[in-house]
């Protein structure tokens, strides 16, 4: 995927677990934007790199958090169906 996709992803992703994360939105949107991050970590194929995209310092903690979290489920639940690409660039960052 082309780093124009990627950074796409990434910024749907932050604003997923703003509102997520948001007491003024709505229940209902909240759970919408938890679900969307939860199944943005089961299914997207590049998963490790917006992961390693939102763990940079320059975002905040709570953003930095997640791209972590993104990292952690691909390398726990992930790991023995990634391609090998997938897996090299996990252990070089």
């Amino acid at each position: 995927m082309d780093q124009a996709a990627v950074h796409e992803l990434c910024r749907q992703l932050v604003q997923a677990v703003e509102v997520s994360l948001d007491p003024n939105a709505g229940m209902a949107k909240r759970h919408e934007a938890y679900e969307a991050c939860e199944q943005f970590k089961e299914t997207s194929p590049c998963c490790a790199q917006c992961g390693q995209m939102l763990a940079q310092l320059p975002n905040p903690a709570i953003i930095r958090h997640f791209g972590l979290q993104l990292m952690e489920h691909c390398i726990r639940h992930r790991w023995n169906v990634l391609p090998i690409e997938e897996k090299v660039f996990i252990k070089v960052i």
